[in-house]
């Protein structure tokens, strides 16, 4: 038996995440399998967007938003490095 056919066969060690959060998901609920065999969940972001997301990628911290956050935090690095900019000026 692949390997794609054991992890959907084994349900008894599926834990749901619905209603949890990682980073700034939502998780709504369950959708399925991938192609690959991946546990996937239905999400909304803080910022409002909804996708689709592995729940690996949700477990390991890969996945914490739909994008927003690292804009969020470049946006936050480059109004700190200007701001030392136009201080040292």
């Amino acid at each position: 038996m692949s390997s794609v056919a054991s992890r959907k066969r084994g349900l008894k060690d599926y834990v749901n995440l619905s209603g949890q959060r990682f980073g700034r998901w939502e998780i709504l609920e369950r959708k399925g399998y991938d192609d690959s065999g991946h546990l996937m969940y239905h999400t909304l972001c803080d910022c409002g967007y909804s996708g689709v997301v592995t729940a690996t990628s949700l477990r390991t911290g890969r996945s914490r938003s739909c994008g927003c956050l690292a804009a969020d935090m470049a946006r936050e690095r480059y109004s700190k490095h200007n701001k030392v900019i136009k201080e040292a000026k």
